[in-house]
């Protein structure tokens, strides 16, 4: 990740809001392409784009982690608040 020399660093805890506020709306744009591609005519559980929404979000979410981390640590460590904070989270 490039800097500026001046430039203060984020905590772990702000960037964890601000993942949280990009996935949701990775998550609104993702559901703005499947419903526009079920007003075009697409079947709502067609496999095809399922899959390739799925592939979307992946990539998506990957790519914004990256912006949000300078290290490996600081990768694992935002996914795992990310966990915690999920609710469906049987752990």
């Amino acid at each position: 990740m490039t800097t500026r020399p001046d430039a203060t660093p984020l905590s772990i805890g702000d960037r964890y809001y601000l993942l949280e506020a990009g996935i949701a709306m990775i998550e609104e744009g993702i559901d703005s392409l499947h419903e526009e591609a079920v007003e075009e005519g697409t079947d709502p559980d067609d496999f095809h784009l399922l899959d390739n929404l799925d592939g979307l979000r992946t990539t998506t979410y990957a790519a914004l982690l990256g912006t949000m981390i300078n290290n490996r640590e600081e990768g694992t460590l935002l996914v795992a608040m990310m966990k915690q904070n999920t609710p469906d989270n049987d752990e």
